[in-house]
């Protein structure tokens, strides 16, 4: 068992293989929102379900917030009281899982910065 900010049993190559119950769910909640195109979730576990997501989505384009690793692992040592080297080890999990499931599909890059000033 694994959750946000305990993956070590995570395997991004099993990511695809949700299972049918899930796929279920994660279709019906889809539906649910196409009659509102353009939709979007945002959730930072998708760096590391999109997997499972992409056979269900018809023209996915990935939104990605970059913000500062430093402010990241600030943020989740006051929330979470996890140690700084372990919220910064977490950051890079979650970047690398991010850019390596997006890299075949259209990106587009906004600081976090400049989305709050907006």
């Amino acid at each position: 068992l694994c959750d946000w900010k305990t993956l070590v049993n995570w395997q991004f190559e099993r990511a695809a293989q949700a299972p049918d119950r899930l796929k279920y769910m994660m279709q019906k909640l889809i539906m649910s929102m196409d009659g509102f195109r353009p939709w979007f979730l945002k959730d930072p576990r998708m760096c590391l379900t999109l997997p499972a997501w992409l056979n269900l989505l018809e023209a996915p384009v990935a939104v990605i917030v970059y913000r500062n690793p430093h402010e990241i692992a600030l943020s989740l040592g006051n929330r979470d009281g996890l140690s700084s080297q372990y919220a910064m080890a977490l950051w890079e999990y979650y970047a690398v899982g991010m850019l390596n499931n997006t890299r075949h599909m259209p990106r587009i890059f906004v600081s976090h910065e400049d989305m709050l000033s907006a």
